[in-house]
């Protein structure tokens, strides 16, 4: 039973991590389009907030990308994305109205909380199964 729940645990591993490969994969503009055609779900954007938005998470996904190609252990790249993800929050509060930025910031902080739950949930699972 152990050796199953292991070689479960290893294969949604290995399917997250080919997932998170496949997305970095994905060039700058493409993230940005993904990314800009979510927050128009979201928010609900007119033209010239959409190309905002756009140039915003264009200039986002390419400094994400050199980041990630400097190889830096997690913690340290988790902090150096901090001021790009509170420049892009600037760059947003500039473009989106007052009411789209508290629904933009609401999305993001659920988001976060949901994809932080998962990982705690999976470390449990994980813990429990050694």
């Amino acid at each position: 039973m152990k050796t199953f729940a292991c070689l479960s645990g290893l294969l949604l591993l290995g399917t997250l991590n080919a997932k998170v490969y496949a997305w970095q994969k994905r060039s700058p503009e493409q993230k940005a389009t993904y990314y800009t055609k979510q927050l128009q779900q979201d928010v609900g954007l007119d033209s010239m907030q959409y190309q905002l938005a756009y140039e915003i998470n264009l200039r986002v996904s390419q400094q994400l990308d050199s980041l990630y190609g400097l190889n830096l252990e997690d913690e340290i790249r988790k902090k150096s994305m901090i001021p790009i993800f509170r420049s892009r929050d600037s760059s947003f509060r500039q473009v989106l109205t007052k009411r789209q930025f508290l629904m933009y910031d609401d999305i993001q902080r659920e988001r976060w909380q949901k994809k932080k739950l998962e990982k705690e949930q999976l470390k449990a699972k994980n813990a429990s199964t050694d």
